[in-house]
C-alpha cells in the first residue's frame, strides 16, 4: 500500500475540505477541487475510501467542493464573530490622520 492510499484510508470529506481550503483557499469551481484533489494524489480508488459511493474523483470533487463552501462561510462568521472592531480615534485625531493620509497619496502626484 503506498503512501497516498494509507493516507487517503485515513480521511474523510471534512478533511479532505479542508486540505483544499488550506491549499487553494475558497475554490471556485468543482472542477478546481478536482484538480487540487488530484495534485494531492487522490485516485479513484482513494476516492471510493474516502467517500464510499463515488464512482471516482469527479464525484468525490463534487462532494468536497460542497463542503469546502460550507466550510469556508463557517470560518468567516467565526472569525467575523472573533474580531473586536479596533478603537476609533476621536474627533480631530481622526480628521487629521484621514487628512494627512490623503496629503501622502496625492504628494506623488505633485511633485
Amino acid at each position: 500500500m503506498s503512501a497516498v492510499e494509507e493516507r487517503a484510508g485515513q480521511r474523510d470529506v471534512d478533511a479532505v475540505a479542508r486540505r483544499v481550503l488550506e491549499t487553494l483557499g475558497r475554490p471556485l469551481h468543482e472542477r478546481a477541487t478536482v484538480a487540487a484533489l488530484e495534485t494531492d494524489g487522490i485516485r479513484d480508488v482513494d476516492a471510493r475510501r474516502i467517500a464510499p459511493g463515488c464512482a471516482d474523483v469527479f464525484e468525490l470533487g463534487e462532494l468536497v467542493h460542497a463542503r469546502c463552501l460550507e466550510l469556508h462561510e463557517q470560518h468567516r462568521v467565526v472569525a467575523t464573530l472573533r474580531q473586536p472592531r479596533p478603537a476609533q480615534p476621536a474627533g480631530w485625531r481622526r480628521l487629521g490622520r484621514r487628512y494627512g493620509r490623503g496629503l501622502a497619496y496625492s504628494l506623488p502626484m505633485v511633485v
